[in-house]
């Protein structure tokens, strides 16, 4: 998400979803060239200029989260109706949740009120953000709709809001 692609480790996501015209303008090459072959989904219009192989544009519905009886896995829900967010992990669990994901485990939940720039990766100095309460919230009212887990080692988030588990349940021994 984001700016996932600083990580300097030898993961590469399953898809990829960036909402930021910043991330675009100062990183739009370097993701591109590091995610070329993954889907990458974008919302339009916003991001409309990020062009190349692999991008998939949804269309985001300003004006926050919540929408009476909105399904994100509706057949219409990413496409025509369009989706709301506060931040990039909303954006995240709507892609799963249309995608069909029954449950999400989520990672590198790391972010503390006014240290929203700590990511998994490292600090975005670039990043901005005073939404902190909306992301909480966000958080909650998808928490109802899918199955969050959030498995990050130091998180901020309450378990009350997104519920909590030991991330070492779910790593692959094997791999």
């Amino acid at each position: 998400m984001n700016t996932a692609h600083l990580w300097e480790g030898d993961w590469i996501p399953t898809y990829y979803t960036a909402v930021d015209m910043r991330v675009m303008v100062e990183f739009g090459a370097d993701v591109y060239e590091k995610f070329r072959h993954i889907p990458k989904f974008i919302p339009r219009p916003n991001l409309n200029r990020w062009e190349g192989d692999n991008f998939y544009r949804f269309l985001h519905s300003p004006g926050g989260l919540y929408r009476k009886h909105y399904n994100a896995s509706h057949e219409t829900s990413m496409w025509r109706d369009g989706i709301g967010y506060y931040n990039i992990m909303h954006v995240a669990i709507q892609l799963a949740w249309y995608m069909g994901f029954e449950t999400m485990l989520m990672i590198g939940v790391q972010h503390r009120p006014h240290k929203a720039q700590v990511h998994f990766w490292g600090t975005d100095h670039g990043m901005r953000s005073n939404h902190f309460p909306e992301w909480l919230e966000g958080y909650k009212y998808l928490a109802d709709h899918v199955n969050l887990i959030n498995i990050s080692p130091d998180t901020w988030v309450s378990k009350d809001i997104i519920p909590r588990d030991d991330w070492s349940k779910y790593e692959n021994k094997n791999a």
